[in-house]
């Protein structure tokens, strides 16, 4: 399992390939009734008894069903605790026929209750598979006057929920789970800058692992909560402690792109010119360095194996970059490359794309088109998978 996420941009980059591999692991059958026993009593899996009424530190009552979650000043979020609160399954459907993948692909029907017009109905935030081959995905559905953050199985129960009261205000972007385990950015106000890091386990309550008052990023990593926010940090999941992976003044955290975990190690992709590092030791470690054939790194993808990574130049204006070159090398044990790199065939180029993961010897990209001429807005906006 792989986590990544991108910070570079010129435009809006959305990751909406998910590589969801558990080599070699089976993953067990869904339940029908979405996970949760007649009785309100507990499965295999240590999901809440929803039938139990509020924790103690739920913050507030549980009214029909529902607690309150105080974290966030101004902006109390709710969850529910008991069976018959929680919304019913996502559905399931084929994807349009138009992308020829038939009985391959499957998409999300948007059936929910009163979805807005205005506005994204759904926003994916992620999907990994835990351990047991289990899959969990997070996303954001957005109605006509707040929104709900989720946390959903393979089988599309709905295992953990926070509502906001308004869209000003709420669970942001968590950027998928780790293992059974989320970690997302709760603001209180439109600048999301006062706010806290919400941590918890799909089926349990929430709780606050940092308070803030300047807008972090917040990542789920198995090894522990990750924080960007002038450097880089990992928080113990149950006690907050902090570890500075990089500080925010090294070249190694310049533009610090497309955070990969491949336990126990975490790769990203940063400096003038790009370079992939390695910052799992607190002392970053230049893994694939810029020159001799490689000018500079575009995106890349880890695994224990070997490293994939696209060779970028800049586009005649400057506003963006082409990618005009795709190698792939071994990582040794120690997580250093070794072997000899190996050009991939291209037949073309193309836009720069920071999507990339591989998982059991199969790379996954989003790519896009080369931009066509002066067109102003800096990026694609084709492409494909």
């Amino acid at each position: 399992m792989m986590v990544s996420v991108s910070f570079r941009g010129s435009g809006c980059w959305v990751f909406a390939a998910f590589l969801l591999t558990a080599c070699g692991s089976t993953t067990p059958a869904p339940e029908s009734d979405g996970g949760v026993p007649a009785d309100g009593g507990r499965r295999d899996g240590g999901f809440l008894d929803l039938d139990a009424g509020p924790r103690a530190d739920s913050g507030g009552s549980a009214p029909d069903g529902w607690a309150t979650f105080e974290g966030i000043p101004g902006c109390p979020l709710t969850y529910p605790v008991r069976a018959d609160a929680f919304p019913p399954p996502i559905k399931w459907v084929d994807c349009p026929s138009s992308l020829n993948l038939p009985g391959a692909c499957k998409r999300i029907a948007l059936g929910f209750e009163r979805p807005t017009q205005s506005n994204t109905i759904l926003l994916p935030q992620g999907a990994a598979a835990r351990s047991d081959g289990s899959i969990d995905l997070t996303f954001q559905v957005f109605g006509e006057s707040g929104f709900d953050w989720r946390a959903v199985d393979g089988s599309g129960a709905t295992r953990t929920l926070l509502k906001s009261p308004r869209r000003g205000c709420g669970p942001g972007t968590g950027h998928g789970p780790a293992d059974g385990r989320y970690a997302l950015h709760g603001y209180s106000d439109s600048s999301r800058a006062t706010g806290v890091a919400i941590v918890g386990k799909i089926g349990e309550p929430p709780r606050v692992a940092k308070s803030y008052t300047t807008q972090p990023s917040i990542f789920a990593f198995r090894q522990g909560i990750g924080e960007y926010k002038g450097g880089l940090r990992l928080l113990d999941w149950e006690t907050s402690a902090e570890t500075t992976l990089v500080p925010g003044s090294s070249p190694a955290f310049t533009d610090l792109n497309q955070i990969q975990e491949v336990s126990p190690r975490l790769y990203g992709n940063a400096g003038k010119p790009f370079s992939v590092y390695e910052y799992s030791s607190g002392t970053p470690k230049k893994i694939v360095a810029a020159g001799r054939d490689v000018g500079e790194i575009g995106s890349f993808a880890a695994s224990q194996e070997r490293i994939f990574w696209t060779n970028i130049v800049p586009d005649a204006d400057r506003l963006n970059y082409t990618e005009n070159a795709r190698y792939v090398q071994a990582l040794g044990a120690d997580g250093q490359l070794s072997g000899v790199r190996m050009k991939l065939p291209s037949v073309e180029k193309q836009g720069y794309s920071p999507s990339a993961k591989i998982g059991c010897d199969i790379l996954v990209r989003a790519y896009l088109d080369p931009r066509p001429a002066g067109d102003t807005l800096g990026y694609s906006t084709t492409g494909g998978l």
